[in-house]
């Protein structure tokens, strides 16, 4: 009977290094208390000093985007006026905090039923708004804007708009364009600005 040969390099007997031997699980996997402790106390240091930033882009969000809404009700009713043939007003109430559009004496109930959602629209309570007369404006408590059907706003219009935050230090201006046609929003900085450059404008030449 031959010999049992074993292959050249292995010894009877021998088993593989693997068999028999458990692995034991990998050291470092996963995270003690003490780690999980230390990133929750890095996540609210982060947040605590991101929480005012984030505030602050909230409530700059918001008046801008009253700011634009209430120009798109300005520029709608004067484009509706010029389409129409009748003349339209937006009334504004800035103790009650609310604008709207008014439909125009004689207008059919359908029409004016049908555009019910520009008649009235209230303000966020922390949004204040302020009106600066005209000189033609007599002081009213609800001031108007009236487009007439050519397009021209009509005297006694408000010169201009504020809209400010009441939590933070925040405002923006909707102020009669350069052709006195329309309105624009414009920024502290800007309104400024136009400002010095009226007073340049209007200042008498050097001798």
């Amino acid at each position: 009977m031959a010999p049992h040969r074993t292959p050249q390099g292995v010894r009877r007997g021998a088993e593989p290094h693997t068999r028999g031997r458990v692995c034991s699980p990998c050291r470092g996997a996963g995270f003690t208390l003490v780690e999980l402790l230390l990133v929750m106390l890095l996540l609210a240091v982060v947040l605590a000093y991101a929480a005012p930033s984030l505030s602050r882009f909230t409530n700059r969000r918001t008046l801008e985007d009253e700011a634009a809404r209430l120009l798109a009700l300005i520029r709608y009713a004067q484009t509706e006026a010029v389409t129409s043939g009748w003349p339209e007003t937006v009334w504004l109430d800035p103790q009650e905090g609310c604008y709207g559009l008014e439909p125009p004496p004689g207008q059919s109930a359908d029409r004016a039923e049908a555009e019910d959602r520009f008649t009235d629209h209230r303000l966020p309570r922390h949004l204040r708004l302020t009106t600066v007369d005209s000189p033609a404006g007599g002081g009213e408590p609800r001031p108007r804007m009236v487009f007439h059907p050519d397009g021209t706003l009509g005297e006694g219009a408000p010169e201009m708009l504020i809209l400010e935050d009441t939590r933070a230090d925040e405002r923006l201006y909707v102020v009669r364009s350069e052709n006195e046609l329309t309105y624009e929003i414009l920024t502290p900085r800007a309104y400024a600005m136009r400002l010095e450059q009226r007073s340049r404008a209007a200042a008498p030449p050097l001798p």
